[in-house]
């Protein structure tokens, strides 16, 4: 093998991978939030003047995210609706996370404090990566199109770490810091989970690069000034955007507090760890229930306290296999703290964060075995998990197909029954479609779209008495529930004589 087809072959391999495991991912149609999004979004719907895209008025979708609005613009110029194209961007910028993530992790095993795993830095950065790109739990952000902000926010912080590291590397040249904070800045104008580069950054960089705070403050503190400057355009759009910035969105659920938030988080957390480990059942729409007794919060509580303060421990010891436990609680802090979101478990965040448990795994694979037993046991975990990823693919075929898997491994959710019940009555079967709309009523008795749908199919069967009391019920909690009021109108008319 010549020289030059020596240095492609790590990103063939990993492009094949990725191909293999997202073959039926190009034909998913639009699903859920990919409507308001894509199909009812009209600024994306031209390129120039760009203003139209990067700055639409704050109510519009994607409005704090100008650069995923920009990409769902250029998609809508060549694509217009056929979500082919969509999908073949998400699958690309996940390619490149990966090529970016190799390439990243290379360089950070070829360290001098890494000196047992310099020569073997490439075998390492290519198992993790090659692990990484086809493991299903990742699936959520790159077949569900407009998670696509999360592979976008993704390329752009491994590439500011890069070029941090690259930077360093290179003091007598400015471009390479330059670039970090180009790619920084983008990220912060791709998703908000982008606030934590800066300083991710800064504790890669004393861990692994800088012998002390003063010589990294010495020789780069222009790069970390500038890094932290890019929070300025995030902080600025979510001023501008109150109400996308605003924490508590998703499927519907009500708002929480933040101590509800925070108690039902450890739960969550171990789950999204064991869905590294064994990535089943995956679920499209959790609808995690809040944490309220003891039982549900201490247990899981104390395991999470142990592996904060074994990685705060590492910290301050500078132990280099602390920056893994850094990586996972620091990028999940945003979504998985304090700050309430209506979702209180999503797998997509977890898109970066396995990067630190995957590593985890091909660390003590190498420990334990020798050159040739490491890349079967590599192999052996990346077929199974490629099958189990080209499987969940398929679950995304149509929106009756995601929705009735959810369903299936969540019986209890009032959005999966909802969802599953709302595309079944689209589809003129009334009849299948009630059953699971009562369910989710009788689940979440205040959720004002289920009562709203149930008049609706009611109507349509022509039970137009039975279906008044729930329009009137979707309006007593939401008054302002313009469908429903003009429903109830419409059937007002069809009663009159």
């Amino acid at each position: 093998m010549n020289l030059s087809l020596r240095k492609l072959a790590p990103f063939l391999l990993l492009l094949g991978a990725s191909l293999i495991a997202y073959a039926h991912s190009f034909h998913v149609p639009f699903l859920f939030d990919d409507g308001p999004s894509i199909l009812d979004n009209p600024y994306i719907r031209q390129l120039w003047p760009p203003w139209v895209t990067l700055l639409p008025p704050p109510s519009a979708p994607e409005a704090w995210r100008p650069v995923v609005s920009l990409s769902l613009a250029i998609n809508y110029a060549i694509n217009e609706f056929s979500p082919r194209g969509y999908h073949i961007l998400n699958w690309a910028v996940h390619t490149g996370v990966g090529w970016a993530l190799f390439v990243w992790l290379r360089s950070v095993f070829g360290l001098p404090r890494l000196a047992r795993l310099n020569e073997r830095a490439a075998d390492l950065a290519l198992a993790i990566a090659l692990l990484w790109i086809v493991h299903p739990l990742l699936t959520q952000s790159v077949t569900y199109i407009i998670q696509r902000a999360e592979c976008m926010m993704a390329l752009f912080y491994v590439l500011t770490l890069y070029s941090v590291a690259r930077s360093a590397k290179s003091p007598g040249s400015r471009a390479w810091m330059w670039a970090a904070i180009v790619f920084c800045g983008l990220g912060m104008l791709t998703k908000r989970i982008m606030v934590t580069a800066p300083v991710m950054a800064l504790v890669y960089d004393r861990l692994f690069l800088a012998e002390s705070w003063k010589e990294l403050w010495n020789k780069r503190r222009a790069l970390y000034l500038g890094l932290c400057a890019t929070w300025a355009p995030m902080l600025l759009l979510m001023w501008m955007s109150p109400e996308a910035a605003h924490p508590g969105y998703g499927f519907g659920m009500a708002e929480l507090n933040a101590l509800d938030y925070a108690a039902s988080q450890p739960a969550v957390i171990l789950h999204y760890i064991r869905l590294v480990i064994w990535p089943s059942p995956l679920v499209f729409d959790y609808a995690w229930p809040v944490a309220k007794t003891t039982a549900e919060i201490l247990p899981y509580a104390i395991a999470i306290l142990i592996l904060l303060a074994l990685t705060i421990f590492g910290l301050l010891r500078r132990h280099p296999a602390a920056f893994l436990g850094f990586w996972f609680f620091g990028l999940l802090a945003p979504s998985s703290s304090f700050v309430p979101i209506a979702d209180l478990a999503a797998e997509h965040r977890m898109y970066l964060p396995s990067v630190a448990l995957i590593t985890g795994v091909v660390l003590a694979l190498d420990y334990f075995a020798q050159r040739k037993a490491f890349w079967t046991a590599v192999l052996l975990l990346c077929i199974p998990l490629t099958i189990l990823t080209l499987d969940r693919n398929r679950d995304y075929r149509s929106a009756e197909a995601i929705w009735k898997d959810t369903v299936t491994k969540r019986p209890l959710n009032p959005h999966a029954q909802y969802n599953y019940g709302s595309v079944l009555s689209a589809q003129g079967r009334l009849d299948e479609a009630l059953p699971y709309l009562f369910e989710a009523l009788r689940l979440d008795p205040t959720y004002a779209d289920v009562n709203n749908n149930i008049g609706a199919v009611l109507g349509q069967q022509g039970r137009l008495d039975e279906a008044e009391p729930y329009f009137l019920r979707a309006l007593e909690i939401n008054p302002d529930f313009a469908d429903a009021r003009r429903n109830l109108l419409l059937l007002k008319q069809l009663e009159k004589p």
